[in-house]
Formats: structure tokens, C-alpha cells, sequence
């Protein structure tokens, strides 16, 4: 997607149903990166709550595994404390499992749906960037600007074909040695270091341009 300044420069640039097209193409890629960064939040949520969730019903267990251990000798314990005999806290353990383990089910059910959304939404986010993409693509293709730079690369290859050709008649009228020289001196102009590249890449051409000093292409 293009930064806020691109965004800016299209919308100036651009004018009509082009203009109305790339818009909506951008307002559509937004709405589904909002959503599945929406979604990701969400499912970050229920895992979270699903871990709270099954301490709640590990500890839940715990509890009423401790009570069933000590419900034989709870009854003669409480009479000789206060001669009462009070009513078994383990119903009320059990409901407190049953609770922990229905919301840890309810959280996992909504993770789970969170899960088999995502991957829909990324889908929707890839099939509306490839929309975008085309709008501005169509767009960028049918503008003078583009033809004028596709024009200017054209006129840069035929001038470099020509420079080539000239460098080649040069070079092989004075024996086969000027190359070398100048693509020196081209590279010290530049920056030191990295000329065995250079080097190399001269030695290959010249190797594989048959009866050529150098093979230009």
C-alpha cells in the first residue's frame, strides 16, 4: 500500500472515474487491513482469556479434588469441633467447575471462530491489494507521464547501444586494449576498490564474443 504522501499525489494526480477509482480501490484495501488487524486483536483477546479460563478450571478441579479427599472425615471432625454436622461443600465445588468449565468452552468456541475468519479476511486483503494494484497500474500505464520515462528508457538504451558500437570500433582499431583502460578509469572515478569485478566481467565478455575483442550485444 502507498505511504500517506503517495496517497496525496495520486488523488492530485489523477482526475475523473480514474481518479474515483483508485480511491475507492484505496479506501477498500483499508477497510480489510482494519478488519483483519481487528480480527488479530480479537483472537489475541480470547487466547488470552482461554489461558485465564483453564486456570480457572485447573484450580476449580484442584479445589474439589481436595474437598472428596476430606468429605469421610469432614462430618466427624465438624461434631467433635461444635457438635454440628454442616452441609457438604462439595455441590458447591462441583458448580464452580461446571461455571469454569462452561466459559473456558464458551472462550474456545469464539477462538475458534476467530481462527476460520482470519484466514478469510486475509484472502479479502490480497484479492482488494491486487485490485488496487490494477486500478493504479491501468492508471500509471495510460498516463503521458509513463510513455514520456518508457521513451526516455528507450532513448538511454539506443544511445548506449551506440556508445557501445563507437567503443568497440576504438577499441579494436587500437589493438584490443582500450577497454581495459577505460573501464579503470571509469570504476577510480566512482570509488576505489572492487575493479577485479570489472576486470572479471571484460575477461568473460571477451572470452565469449568468438572473433569479437569484446562481445557487446
Amino acid at each position: 500500500m502507498p505511504d500517506t504522501a503517495t496517497k496525496l499525489k495520486l488523488e492530485r494526480a489523477t482526475g475523473g472515474r480514474d481518479r474515483v477509482d483508485i480511491r475507492n480501490a484505496i479506501a477498500e484495501v483499508q477497510r480489510a487491513e482494519a478488519q483483519l488487524a481487528e480480527l488479530e486483536r480479537g483472537q489475541e483477546r480470547a487466547r488470552t482469556k482461554s489461558w485465564s479460563a483453564a486456570g480457572d478450571v485447573e484450580r476449580a478441579q484442584e479445589t474439589l479434588a481436595k474437598l472428596q479427599a476430606a468429605e469421610r472425615s469432614r462430618p466427624a471432625s465438624a461434631w467433635v469441633e461444635d457438635d454440628t454436622v454442616n452441609a457438604s461443600p462439595i455441590p458447591t465445588a462441583e458448580h464452580a467447575l461446571a461455571k469454569a468449565r462452561e466459559e473456558l468452552q464458551r472462550i474456545n468456541s469464539v477462538e475458534n471462530a476467530l481462527a476460520s475468519e482470519l484466514p478469510k479476511a486475509a484472502n479479502r486483503l490480497s484479492d482488494v491489494k491486487r485490485a488496487f494494484f490494477a486500478e493504479l497500474g491501468t492508471f500509471v500505464t495510460e498516463s503521458p507521464e509513463y510513455a514520456r520515462l518508457c521513451q526516455a528508457h528507450r532513448d538511454c538504451w539506443t544511445r548506449l547501444r551506440t556508445v557501445r558500437a563507437a567503443l568497440a570500433v576504438v577499441n579494436s582499431a587500437c589493438g584490443g586494449g582500450l577497454l581495459l583502460r577505460c573501464a579503470a578509469r571509469s570504476w577510480q572515478a566512482r570509488k576505489p576498490g572492487g575493479f577485479g569485478c570489472v576486470l572479471g566481467s571484460l575477461l568473460w565478455h571477451s572470452r565469449t564474443a568468438g572473433s569479437e575483442v569484446i562481445g557487446w550485444r
